[in-house]
């Protein structure tokens, strides 16, 4: 949000945006796990909703960090991520309401779900310390600042 701040974006409009994504997530969470539930593909109940939602989750995050600034006015800027911002969370919902689902479905053996739960939540936290680690690792192997090139 700093970067659209600094672009001439409303901090206004900005946040009616990101509490108007999380309200559409609150309201289509018990939805989409309905629909999840109630499926009948054949790749599965959980797998297409995954499938398709990945595809627009990337495009939806792209288009947040890549604003065309220099043709969009400061409104327009804002209403770009606005748009983009409530369509990336409805994707997360798409994507993961179904994942989280799909733990409990892989064995009914409450030690094996226990083992499972076990190693993703720590690749998710190894994710994330690596995520939030790498723009000082880049820096200091190959002394680049993440940050000139957006």
């Amino acid at each position: 949000m700093i970067y659209y701040e600094n672009v001439g974006a409303s901090l206004l409009l900005m946040s009616f945006f990101v509490a108007l994504a999380r309200a559409i997530e609150i309201i289509l969470k018990p939805i989409l796990a309905h629909l999840s539930d109630t499926a009948t593909f054949k790749w599965g109940r959980r797998k297409p909703f995954m499938l398709m939602g990945c595809v627009f989750y990337s495009v939806f995050l792209i288009c947040i960090f890549a604003p065309p600034t220099k043709t969009l006015t400061p409104i327009n800027t804002s209403i770009w991520f606005g748009c983009f911002y409530v369509l990336f969370f409805i994707a997360d919902t798409v994507c993961n309401i179904p994942y989280a689902a799909l733990g409990p479905e892989l064995s009914s053996d409450s030690k094996e779900r226990e083992k499972l739960y076990i190693v993703f939540y720590s690749f998710q936290y190894l994710g994330v310390l690596f995520a939030a680690a790498a723009p000082v690792i880049l820096h200091k192997l190959f002394n680049v600042r993440i940050i000139d090139y957006f």
